[in-house]
């Protein structure tokens, strides 16, 4: 058997992790931006057959337009309404990730990349897609800033023990020494 302590986050745990306020972060917007712009540059340029500069524009043109949309919903939904946090993230995520979608449909279409826009398809797929990617990633990085601050509280503890090690005498309180130990 093993000396080491294994915690086990449960599912409700690791759920609510998702209303974090990692969740709105530049680290998720710069996370999601190469699947983003790998999906639109290498699948739906080979899929129409056309330009990969122009769907990665394309691409680039719906992530800004949709991190803008989620930074609103959050700052409108997050402070108004009283519902758990992690449902209102969920649902700020799936609108942004059926904004982006429909947004990239048009614009392909619009800049004559696609010959048909597949709002359904895309709003669909896309939604999806998308709220699933953003919600793994936010977790992840809320797991991740969660174990940076333990560890850096791991780190002072540690110091403070070697401290109180290298001159425990220092260290005792006064009035907790007897005669025989001062």
């Amino acid at each position: 058997m093993s000396n080491q302590l294994v915690v086990r986050r449960t599912t409700r745990e690791t759920v609510a992790l998702l209303g974090s306020s990692e969740a709105f972060t530049k680290r998720i917007i710069i996370w999601t931006l190469l699947p983003a712009l790998t999906i639109a540059g290498l699948y739906d340029s080979n899929r129409f057959g056309t330009s990969r500069i122009g769907w990665i524009l394309v691409a680039l043109v719906a992530h800004a337009l949709t991190t803008a949309v989620m930074v609103i919903l959050r700052v409108t939904l997050l402070q108004s309404i009283q519902v758990s946090k992690p449902a209102i993230t969920l649902l700020i995520f799936l609108i942004g990730s059926v904004t982006r979608s429909l947004i990239l449909g048009q614009l392909a279409y619009d800049y004559s990349l696609a010959d048909d826009p597949e709002l359904l398809y895309r709003g669909i797929a896309g939604g999806l897609l998308g709220t699933i990617s953003l919600s793994t990633f936010s977790i992840f990085a809320a797991i991740t800033k969660q174990n940076a601050e333990t560890e850096l509280k791991l780190k002072q503890d540690r110091a403070a023990l070697v401290t109180a090690l290298g001159n425990p005498r220092k260290n005792i309180l006064p009035n907790k020494l007897t005669k025989s130990e001062a």
